[in-house]
């Protein structure tokens, strides 16, 4: 990562964005809300998403680190089910890539509609 990615990093750190999943919580041992915005991983994806010409290459950019950061990561999944599930089978594994993919959509425009406040360079796409 160059400085200047660092840098960017830190400016889209203060922005204090907000994008809220279900996680557990290994020290509490219970499930709570998590910013995915609390990444850094995710947050390096964003400066790499910002980098894009066009709306399209930004959200599939976006859709690719949520997957990189989120997806099929032990520490980011979690089980559920109804409340009167009969056997470990009618539960089922979600992990935090799956509470956002739909969504995606939504997060880019989010993501650039917070940039464009907080940032002298305008995204205009």
């Amino acid at each position: 990562m160059t400085n200047k990615d660092k840098k960017k990093l830190e400016r889209i750190d203060k922005m204090g964005l907000k994008w809220y999943v279900l996680n557990r919580d290994f020290n509490e041992n219970k499930i709570e809300l998590f910013n995915i915005f609390q990444s850094n991983n995710f947050l390096y994806g964003i400066v790499k998403a910002l980098e894009k010409t066009n709306y399209e290459d930004f959200r599939n950019e976006i859709n690719s680190w949520l997957m990189y950061s989120f997806w099929y990561k032990s520490e980011y999944e979690i089980v559920c089910g109804g409340l009167f599930f009969k056997t470990v089978d009618d539960l089922e594994k979600i992990d935090i890539y799956y509470q956002v993919k739909q969504n995606v959509d939504i997060l880019a425009r989010y993501i650039i509609t917070e940039y464009n406040k907080h940032s002298k360079k305008k995204l205009e796409f």
